[in-house]
C-alpha cells in the first residue's frame, strides 16, 4: 500500500495561497512543477515496482491532489495500468485518487 500527500500546488496557486498556509508550510512541501503533477506522476510511474499482485483487487495507491487535478491524475493512473477512483472531501471537492493495479 502506498499513501501519499505529495506537493501538488502549481506555481500560480502557490503565489495565491492563504497566508495562514504559506507562513507555516515550506515551499518544498507544497509546490510541484508540471502543473503540480510532477511528483504525483513519479509516484504512479514507480508504484508497480513496489506492489504485489493480489487475487482480490483493492486500492493500492492513495494520492491526495488538488481539487482541479482529478482528471489528470486519473489519466496518469490509467496510463500506468491502474484503475482510478476519485474520493471527495467534506466540502465535496475531488481530493484523493486511489489506484487499483490491474492484473496483467
Amino acid at each position: 500500500l502506498i499513501v501519499s500527500n505529495p506537493p501538488y500546488r502549481t506555481p500560480e496557486e502557490y503565489q495565491n495561497l492563504d497566508p495562514s498556509v504559506a507562513q507555516w508550510a515550506d515551499e518544498k512541501a507544497l509546490l510541484a512543477q508540471e502543473h503540480g503533477l510532477k511528483i504525483i506522476h513519479e509516484i504512479i510511474k514507480k508504484a508497480p515496482d513496489f506492489l504485489e499482485k493480489h487475487e482480490q483487487p483493492f486500492p493500492q495507491v492513495w494520492i491526495e491532489m488538488g481539487y482541479r487535478q482529478a482528471d489528470s491524475v486519473c489519466s496518469l493512473f490509467e496510463k500506468n495500468n491502474f484503475t482510478p477512483h476519485v474520493l471527495r472531501d467534506l466540502y465535496g471537492n475531488d481530493r484523493v485518487v486511489t489506484g487499483t493495479f490491474k492484473k496483467t
